[in-house]
């Protein structure tokens, strides 16, 4: 069989798709990844997949669609906005994307939840697609606002798919989220190269931060935020270790004592090291952080974060903070308090638990074919 996957260049969008596409390439299937930067297909071979650009858009456009900053009081608003800009993406890559359709002849079309010519394609071509989530379903007005702004631009409202993935529990889905195949999460962080920690020291206790990989460049006030957060990490006296590019590491200036490592990190080998993970609430960091069992202080500021954090605090896994409440001190006085008090410790272990009894994506690419 051939599996076109389509994933904007963004490696949040990216990642959670890599374990099934691996699971479809080991079982034989004959798999392409598709995308729409040049300088991102490195991201895509590098995870092993064969890659195909579609059409060369800059990946700071992509970013800024992204990173809609708001208050997490209207998440709805937030999404629609991502939504629509993502989708005023798509039309330059539309016609690109229906040649490839055509040419790679693929048996079925696996999109993630933003990345929409590939699905417009599959229609064109009367392919079957699936969906498959970063984690949580997204709620039904996200793709709402996204079929009415590909209207505008004269492409076609976007086709149902003929199956949906979300790799998540569903005791974290939302009351009113649509039906779904669960799969279990598996944590993927692009070639990055395991190293040791040191020891720890007596009473010390170890974090894991990390803002991802767009917000301390492209979000407002948020480099500066995450400074003073590692700043008052430290001297509460937290061992650190910190998720980042590392040109953007370069923007925090110096950095405070405790702080072990900053860079790429594989998070399910660092996170297994850590007491606690201090975020900001992508998919990504959130699932990999409830894998390893380990509780969370979260700290969304942009679209599916508020989403993702809320289900992880209403699990009890998790202290989230909307943007207003957030200070470096009380995010402090958060990771004292998920440490001190064992009920954060101990549901973070039971979600562990819930994901480990999922169907590993192998499962479900056999399943997946009998959906179709």
């Amino acid at each position: 069989m051939r599996v076109l996957f389509t994933t904007l260049p963004l490696v949040g969008h990216l990642f959670p798709v890599v374990p099934l596409a691996w699971a479809m390439q080991c079982a034989g299937d004959e798999v392409l990844v598709a995308t729409s930067s040049e300088r991102f297909a490195q991201r895509i071979t590098g995870a092993g997949l064969s890659a195909a650009v579609v059409r060369d858009v800059a990946i700071t456009d992509y970013a800024r669609a992204s990173v809609i900053t708001g208050s997490g009081a209207s998440l709805e608003q937030d999404l629609a906005a991502s939504a629509r800009g993502w989708a005023a993406l798509t039309a330059p890559c539309a016609q690109a994307m229906t040649g490839l359709v055509r040419e790679f002849r693929p048996d079925v079309v696996i999109s993630e939840p933003a990345e929409f010519a590939g699905r417009l394609a599959a229609a064109r071509a009367g392919v079957p697609w699936v969906e498959q989530s970063w984690a949580l379903p997204f709620p039904d007005g996200f793709r709402s606002a996204a079929r009415d702004e590909l209207i505008r631009r004269g492409l076609p409202p976007l086709p149902a798919p003929d199956a949906i993935i979300h790799p998540s529990p569903p005791q974290l889905w939302p009351a009113e989220a649509p039906e779904g195949l669960p799969m279990r999460f598996v944590p993927y962080n692009g070639p990055v190269r395991y190293e040791r920690r040191p020891s720890r020291g007596p009473g010390r206790r170890r974090a894991f931060v990390t803002f991802g990989s767009l917000l301390v460049a492209h979000g407002a006030g948020q480099g500066e935020l995450f400074a003073k957060l590692l700043e008052e990490l430290s001297a509460a006296g937290f061992d650190m270790v910190v998720g980042m590019d590392p040109d953007q590491g370069r923007l925090l200036g110096p950095l405070p004592p405790g702080v072990l490592r900053l860079g790429w990190v594989p998070l399910g080998h660092a996170l297994k090291e850590c007491d606690l993970a201090i975020h900001h609430g992508g998919s990504g960091t959130s699932m990999s952080a409830a894998v390893r069992g380990v509780p969370q202080v979260i700290l969304p500021s942009a679209t599916d974060q508020f989403l993702t954090s809320a289900a992880m605090e209403a699990y009890g896994a998790a202290i989230r903070f909307l943007p207003g409440q957030v200070t470096p001190a009380a995010v402090r006085d958060a990771a004292e308090d998920v440490l001190s008090d064992p009920s954060y410790g101990a549901a973070a272990t039971a979600l562990a638990r819930e994901i480990s009894a999922l169907a590993a994506p192998g499962a479900v690419a056999d399943n997946l074919w009998m959906l179709i």
